[in-house]
């Protein structure tokens, strides 16, 4: 839905993609237009090798008119930061019940955020019950790696739990399972010790694209904001620990896959009630 949107837009989509069967049935039954560029191997590899390459160019230097420096000057930037990176990048691995464990650590955001724009944008698809060793894992690994202190905006954080007219909703509990996206911003150009945050403007007609989907999901967005202490189910004025360093996934300490394994069975009983048992034992 997201690639489709986006190449109605006009945009350059590029698909990431381990099982050439999902793009396959994208095609034939999603209705997924062509996009500019298909790459059928694993994300982790395919940024690596990308990262790799990019780090091998030379730079070569021209104005950017669209950014004055502090001095009035133009902003130069290197052609190979412009022209071959992408300004916006949706990082969305749900599968079997969690999500895969090596696309988290912070060494793979390092090297994402070496083929994104100076100002490039990444959406984070997790979904796992918030205050749990995984949720604050997730929330700190990326926090590390767009902070302010490594050239970032930051990461905001949005629920998907939509609202029904005329009834109640109930209040959020400490352990809810949430499906959340995470939209993390580099911000290479910012001045030393400005601090910013990732900003949005109010979703309108141009974004919904006749859907009535989009339009219930993207006017109400940022209504559905999920705070710090809601994902890491820690408080401050408790006296709880928030640096959180110990949470950060790197490749020598991720117990991501580990501390997935029970919301992974409780995802899948859940799938089996919206869908009949035969259809999981032919898929």
């Amino acid at each position: 839905i997201a690639a489709e949107a986006l190449i109605n837009h006009g945009d350059k989509v590029h698909i990431v993609e381990i099982d050439p069967a999902v793009y396959t049935y994208a095609r034939g039954f999603f209705n997924l237009s062509e996009p500019h560029a298909v790459h059928l191997t694993d994300a982790r590899q395919w940024v690596h090798e990308r990262y790799t390459t990019l780090q091998s160019l030379p730079p070569v230097l021209f104005p950017d008119l669209s950014t004055d420096g502090k001095d009035g000057s133009a902003r130069h930037t290197s052609q190979s930061e412009s022209a071959t990176k992408f300004g916006m990048v949706i990082h969305d691995c749900f599968s079997g019940g969690g999500v895969p464990s090596h696309l988290f650590p912070l060494e793979f955001w390092e090297e994402l955020k070496g083929i994104m724009t100076p100002d490039g944008v990444v959406a984070v698809n997790f979904a796992g019950h918030i205050g749990t060793p995984a949720a604050r894992a997730i929330w700190f690994t990326l926090q590390k790696a767009f902070g302010t202190e490594n050239g970032g905006r930051g990461c905001r954080v949005f629920h998907d739990r939509l609202k029904t007219p005329g009834v109640e909703t109930p209040p959020m509990q400490e352990d809810e399972f949430l499906n959340m996206v995470y939209f993390c911003q580099k911000d290479e150009g910012s001045r030393s010790g400005e601090k910013k945050t990732v900003e949005f403007r109010r979703a309108g007609d141009q974004d919904y694209l006749k859907s009535w989907l989009r339009y219930a999901v993207l006017s109400s967005m940022l209504d559905r904001e999920v705070t710090k202490e809601r994902i890491t189910g820690l408080k401050s004025e408790t006296g709880d620990s928030l640096n959180g360093e110990e949470c950060i996934l790197t490749d020598k300490n991720n117990r991501l896959g580990e501390w997935q394994h029970d919301s992974a069975i409780e995802h899948w009983d859940v799938m089996r009630d919206v869908l009949p048992y035969s259809v999981w034992e032919i898929y």
